[in-house]
Order: C-alpha cells, then structure tokens, then sequence
C-alpha cells in the first residue's frame, strides 16, 4: 500500500470514528442517524478508493471504483438531508419535499456507477497508482456535476439561512462552521478532481474523499465546542420552565428531578439546589421509578397521566395536588424527558366547600321559588286587571315624556349646582380614566382639565411609587365583592393632599352601575384650605388661653419657676462651666438642668421657652458627638447665643398682655426673703428655751411651708399630657388629702 492509499485508508478510519461518535450521543436522534450514514458513504467512499490506488492490475482497480459510487452517489442526497434535519424542515408532515425524491438521483447514479461508471469509463494507471480518468464527453458525467452541485448550494443555502434567521448565538455559529466547512470541502474536492487535470496536472492524486475531511473537521468543531447534535433534558429545560405557571417538576428517565421551577420553591418550602438531582420521591411518596404510571410515561404506553395525589414540604406538612404528567418527545418522536405539572388543591377544596355551601342554598331557594309558583297561579288571576290598567298606562305616556323635558331641565340645573357649590366632583371607571362629566371646580382645583388622564397621576405627579399604589387599590376595589375587604381598601386611599398650595379633602363614593356597565367610583373633592388655616389659628389661642390659665392657677409655681431659671441663665451655668469639673460632667448636669427646666415649663405651656430647651438640648448633644474642637468656651458660646431669655420674655408678654403688669407684681403682700426666715428660726432656736421654741416654730415655718397637695397639682394635668404624647389611655384623677405643711425646697425634687 504505498502513500496515497495510506493516507485515504486514514480518512476510511476517521469517518468510521466519527460515525459512531455522533450516534452514541442519541442514537434515537433522526439527525444523529443521518449523520451516521453520511459518515458511512464517506467511509466506503475512502476505503475503496484506498485499495483502488494500491491495485494490482486495471481490472481490479476499476472494480474497486465502482464499488466505491454508492459513497459519493448517495453523499450529495444525505448532505442535504442532513442539512434539512439539522434547520428542522425534513418533518414527516412536511408534503411539499418528500424525502425519498432526495435519495432518488442518488440511487440512480448508484445504480449507473456500479455497472458502466459516472464519472469515469475507466482507470489509468499514474505514478502514485491508479487513477479514474474523467470522460468530460458523457451525459452522466455532467448529470452528475449538476448533482452534485445542486445538492451542495442547497444544503449550504438552507443552513446558512437557517443559522441566520436563528436567535440563538449556539445554532448561529453551529451553522458558519457547517456551512465554511462544506463549501471549503467542497472547493478544494473541485479544484484537485477537476480543476487541476484541466490546468495540465494529470498526475495528481484525485483525493477529493480526503479533502472532505475538512467537512468532518468542521463538524468535529461543532460537535464538541458549540454541541451539535446532542439534545438533552437541561437544554430543553428553561423553555418548558418559561410556560409553565404551577409547580412544575422536570424528571429524566429514571425518575430524578432535572429542574424545578420558582412555585415548587415558594410552595414547598425547598430551594431548587435541594431537590436538583434527587428522585421524585423527596416531594411525591406515590411516584417513583416502579410506579406503574411513571413506566407507563417512560415506555411509550401513554404520552400523558393525571390523577389527584399528595405532595411533600419542606417541613413534612402533606398539600392535596392534582398532578398531569406528560412525556416530552423531539420533533421525530423521541423521548426526552418527563414532564410534571401540580396544581396546589387546597384553594380548590377551600372553593369546592364554598360550592356546597352555596349547593345547598341553591337547594333552599329552588324550594322557595315552588313557593313562588304556587303565588304566579293567584298572579294569573290578576292579569285581566293590569290590562285594564294599560289603558291608564297609555295615558301616562304623555305625562312621562313631559316628565323627561322636565328631567332634562331638572338635570341642567343639577350640573349649574354642581358647578356652582364650590366642589369638585368626577368619576373614573374600570381603565381608571376620569369621565368628562366633571364639576367646574375641578379645572380650579387641578390647574387641568381632568378629562381622559388618572386621578392619581393628578395627585401625584412627581410621585411614581404613590400613584402606582393608588390604582392599585382602585383596581382591587374595582372587582372586590365583599363589603368588608372593601371598605378596607377605601381606608387604603388619601383623604387629604396638597394641590397647588391648596389643602384638598377627598371622599369616594363606589357606584354599582346597573347592567354590564361594572363599577364606578365617585370623587369628592373640597377645598378646606381655609378650615385647616381657621383650625391653626384656633390652635394657637386655645395654647395661648391655657397658657393663661395655667399662670392663674399656678401663679406662685410659675414665679419661682421663672426666677430659678433666670438664676440658672445668668449665674449658675457659668459657675458649672469654669468650675473643675470635666467637660462630660458639666455637660451632663446642664442637658439635666434644662431638661428639668423644660418638663416645669411644659405644665405652664410655655411653648416658645419650652421649644428653645428642646432646641438647645439637640444643638448640645449635636456639638458634643460631631464638633471636634468641643470645649468649655464653645459650649459658653451656644448657650449666650441661645434664645432662651428672648423666648421666655416672648411667653410672659403673652401673659402681661391678658393680664395686665400688675400680675407679676406681688401687691397687697410683704415680701420677707427665704433666708432671713431661717436665719429668724435660728435666733429664735438659739434665745428662747425649749418649752417656748416648740410654740413659735411652726408659725415660722408656716410662712415658708406649703401644702404638699399644692405642690402635687400640676400633676394630674401632666401625666394626662405626658399619656396623650405617648398614645397611652389613663384614668382621670385629682390630688386629695389634707393641708399637710411642707418644706417646699426639701420636696421640690419629687415635686
């Protein structure tokens, strides 16, 4: 065997190799068999050429020739079945190309081949062994050129219009390689079997069988790296998961979950890594490999089961699901995989209990409507009296078309009141598109004619987020039924926005329209800007008028209030601050001071004081966490840029102003300060002897004692304000008991 026979004898085994390459990837696979027989006529093809080019004598080779034309005869037909196998267009449904009149030229030329020759009359013997000698003057020489061609333009064209009309990047490139490999094939087997004797080259080996081995290079490519001809479950897998809206369950043929989608996570409480791999028995108990209806699936029996079963959780709870099971099959019939959709049945009982509720009202009302017929027979008895009152109908025809004219007028009036009451009033339906049926005061109110757009893009313009939400709820209150559920979702809509600077109040009104007209829902709008600006101002002088009351009543308790404060503001802070403490101690018992000063002022309702401490306390803790050079001068300097004593002075002038400067003044009184009265007792303690001291002592001690329940008074009003900050619910209550004399500065802590 010299070298040419050599390397065509390689090429034989090549195209064997690849043969059942392709078939053991699916050997039920249409386009995997077609690959299979193309691969074989490639094979015969080189292996009798292999053996013509080593023959002994001129007989042999020509014999060895023709042996070799069911190769290259039948090639052209299987290349372009294979072609149309791979684009999906060699159905068994498809009646405009049958797919024997393929194979017909190609038998034919086989038949030829293997009795006087096609391509060839006979063989002549070269340098490198026999060679077929082309007869370039016979019909079925150029019968098969034209073959030949044709079958290869077609396969290519077809692919390659294929993998160009396809969305998948996979099968595009799938059908570059198949198409750049078959025409280059194809080329190059032309120019060595054609073209190069023409050119004077007849002593070259005609090798096209080897130079087809790019064909099979090229499918070696897009087998391997962009996986032609190979179809499995997984492939298959994301498109099945797409359609499908219950739990579905996708199994191999052994019974093992290849896929699941996001139901079966959400219902079973599984997440899809869990179950990926496992059998159908980690979910299903009465499905398995041994079941008879999962062989029934698997081996053809049937192509679809469904029966009513229980699945698994998670958490080994069991939920009732009607299971349909089908066989997923390829275009020629193949079985892929297995298919399992479950619907989840408790909803389904819930309803069915629901239906034999309503069965059995159902029942009771048929038995009421016998009732009804047993009337309709008294009703008969009857008729001849409403006929004598058609007559009277017939007169009342006249009266009713005057009474429409009078609707009309009454209606016109009607939209002039509407338009007139100072009220916007519009109604969407089930599109949430407003009427053009809208009062005047709606163009006012929105700066817009209302008609044709969404009353939550009017209300929220610049919204998205809140005016999604809002059709939302209208949508749901659109098909609600049950009074309650809705009554919830009107609570769910704002009842009062802001438009233009203006405060809005909205009602809604749901309208049950007669007839298949649906639903409608009514909007109220009312401008209350001037209600709102009414009930601030009554506000204020309501806080004004107790901050009055309070001061008559807690005339004493405000003074000292007041003093003690202003010894704090001028005196006492300064002497905390320059005093040798640390910085954090200090701080500390001034944020105390004013907090205390704050909650003794807040009895009084002192608001604008009150507002200042708040104001100041938050500006103290802010400096002390983010200023970084926080000192004993920095903390002076906020506090004397305070306005604390300008508020303070703003709340007593509130006061002075309702009554008069004289109340601050102490008249008809003599004022004897606190510590001359101790120093009087201690002079009193240290002259007069025992017997007499006891007399005196508590007279003294009575012009600076106080009753405790006095000191206790403000409570009540203070833990009800406190209760009502908190959202909290207390019982009213008042401070009783007898006028027990204390020592006013020893209880002011607790009081």
């Amino acid at each position: 065997m010299n070298l040419v026979s050599l390397i065509t004898f390689t090429a034989f085994i090549v195209y064997i190799f690849l043969a059942f390459f392709g078939l053991q990837m699916d050997s039920r696979s249409r386009l995997n068999r077609i690959f299979f027989c193309l691969c074989l006529a490639c094979a015969l093809w080189a292996f009798c050429i292999a053996f013509m080019f080593s023959a002994t004598d001129n007989k042999t080779a020509w014999l060895w020739f023709r042996l070799s034309s069911p190769g290259w005869c039948l090639g052209p037909a299987l290349v372009v079945h294979f072609a149309l196998a791979l684009t999906g267009r060699d159905q068994p449904d498809n009646k405009k190309l049958p797919i024997y009149l393929i194979y017909l030229p190609g038998l034919i030329f086989t038949v030829l081949g293997l009795t006087v020759g096609v391509t060839a009359s006979h063989v002549a013997l070269m340098s490198f062994g026999w060679s077929p000698v082309n007869s370039g003057n016979m019909v079925r020489y150029w019968a098969y050129a034209a073959y030949y061609a044709t079958c290869i333009a077609l396969s290519i064209i077809v692919v390659w219009h294929w993998g160009k009309n396809s969305p998948s990047q996979r099968q595009q490139k799938q059908a570059r390689i198949v198409v750049y490999s078959t025409f280059l094939g194809t080329l190059l087997a032309f120019f060595n079997e054609t073209l190069l004797p023409v050119l004077g080259y007849a002593d070259t080996p005609k090798i096209p069988v080897v130079l087809w081995l790019i064909w099979a290079y090229g499918m070696w490519i897009a087998i391997s790296r962009y996986r032609l001809l190979i179809l499995t479950p997984a492939i298959a897998a994301d498109q099945i998961v797409a359609s499908i809206t219950d739990m579905m369950v996708l199994l191999d043929l052994n019974a093992i979950i290849l896929k699941v989608n996001r139901s079966v996570e959400e219902v079973l409480g599984y997440a899809e890594k869990e179950l990926l791999g496992k059998p159908i028995t980690r979910i299903s108990e009465t499905w398995d490999i041994s079941s008879e209806a999962l062989y029934s699936l698997v081996t053809g029996l049937t192509s679809f089961h469904h029966q009513e079963a229980s699945w698994v959780t998670k958490s080994g709870a069991a939920i009732p699901v009607q299971i349909a099971a089908s066989a997923v099959k390829d275009n020629y019939g193949d079985l892929v995989c297995l298919v399992m959709v479950a619907q989840d049945l408790r909803p389904t009982k819930e309803l069915e209990r629901e239906i034999g509720e309503r069965r059995r009202a159902e029942q009771a009302l048929q038995e009421t409507v016998m009732q009804i017929k047993d009337y309709s027979i008294r009703l008969e008895e009857q008729n001849h009296k409403l006929e004598f009152q058609n007559a009277e109908l017939e007169a009342m025809t006249t009266s009713l078309a005057e009474a429409n004219q009078t609707l009309e007028e009454k209606n016109s009036q009607l939209e002039n009141l509407f338009n007139n009451v100072g009220q916007g009033f519009l109604s969407f339906s089930q599109d949430l598109l407003i009427h053009p049926e809208n009062s005047r005061e709606c163009l006012a109110i929105f700066r817009q004619n209302p008609t044709g757009k969404r009353l939550s893009n009017l209300i929220y313009p610049r919204d998205k987020e809140q005016a999604e939400f809002m059709d939302t709820v209208f949508n749901e209150i659109m098909q609600e039924s049950d009074s309650l559920r809705l009554e919830v979702f009107l609570s769910l809509l704002p009842e009062e926005t802001s438009l233009h600077e203006r405060c809005i109040s909205i009602a809604y009104r749901v309208i049950n329209n007669p007839g298949d007209s649906g639903r409608a829902i009514l909007v109220i709008l009312t401008d209350i800007s001037e209600k709102r600006l009414l009930e601030a101002r009554m506000q204020e002088e309501k806080d004004i008028f107790s901050m009055v009351v309070k001061a008559i009543i807690y005339h004493d308790d405000l003074l000292e209030c007041i003093e003690d404060f202003r010894d704090f503001y001028n005196h006492k802070f300064k002497e905390l601050i320059f005093s040798s403490r640390e910085l954090d101690d200090i701080l500390a018992e001034i944020l105390r001071n004013l907090h205390t000063f704050k909650g003794n002022f807040s009895q009084f309702d002192t608001a604008s004081v009150v507002g200042e401490l708040h104001h100041l306390e938050s500006l103290l803790l802010e400096a002390r966490d983010q200023v970084p050079g926080f000192d004993r001068e920095y903390l002076l300097q906020i506090i004397q840029q305070s306005q604390l004593i300008p508020c303070l002075e703003n709340d007593l002038k509130v006061i002075i102003n309702f009554l008069g400067n004289e109340f601050f003044e102490r008249k008809d009184s003599f004022v004897i300060s606190k510590e001359k009265l101790l120093a009087l007792e201690q002079t009193i303690h240290n002259i007069l002897p025992p017997s007499e001291y006891q007399l005196l002592l508590p007279l003294l001690r009575s012009l600076r004692y106080r009753p405790i329940k006095e000191l206790l008074k403000s409570y009540p009003e203070y833990v009800q304000k406190m209760a009502n900050r908190l959202d909290k619910q207390i019982y009213p209550f008042v401070i009783e008991g007898d006028d027990l004399l204390v020592d006013s500065d020893y209880y002011h802590p607790f009081a």
